[in-house]
């Protein structure tokens, strides 16, 4: 429903429902609705598998709270934007943001963590998949799984006053 969908916008960003909804409206909140249940479902196919995580655990780390990312299918975490725009560094760094927090989890309770990530905007019916060794190479500069991992460490357990 349109009220279930603004629900969570409405929280940080004072999003509304257009009051009354024109038939347009209706329209594309079907075609979004439909090219996010067509993506989740071709992709899990790809993967063969049924599963669809819907909202996997992000774990916490530190001072840093845990959330929840949007979807996740076999060792691919999915985030998705519905938004008139190209994906931007921020949409990056949130999906490493999260697989970090995941890789720290993993390397305490020795899981395994997503290895894939798929960027998806439903809205403009575009998506970007990628390998999180990949990316991490290039936004780190070229340091390791650890490396990044020891450094968010130290960031995350070091005296506030340094954090300043």
């Amino acid at each position: 429903s349109v009220t279930l969908a603004t629900t969570r916008p409405q929280r940080h960003f004072h999003a509304y429902p257009p009051q009354p909804l024109r038939a347009i409206d209706i329209s594309i909140i079907h075609n979004v609705a439909s090219n996010l249940v067509n993506i989740l479902s071709d992709f899990a196919t790809q993967q063969g598998t049924d599963l669809i995580i819907v909202r996997p655990p992000i774990p916490g780390f530190g001072w840093i709270g845990s959330g929840l990312g949007d979807f996740a299918i076999e060792g691919t975490l999915i985030e998705i934007k519905n938004t008139d725009r190209n994906f931007i560094a921020n949409d990056y760094r949130q999906i490493l943001m999260y697989w970090i927090l995941a890789y720290a989890k993993g390397l305490e309770a020795g899981t395994s963590i997503w290895s894939n990530y798929l960027l998806y905007n439903s809205r403009m019916n575009r998506a970007v998949v990628g390998s999180f060794d990949s990316l991490i190479e290039a936004a780190s500069g070229g340091l390791s799984r650890i490396e990044v991992y020891e450094y968010l460490r130290t960031i995350v357990t070091s005296p506030s006053e340094v954090r300043k």
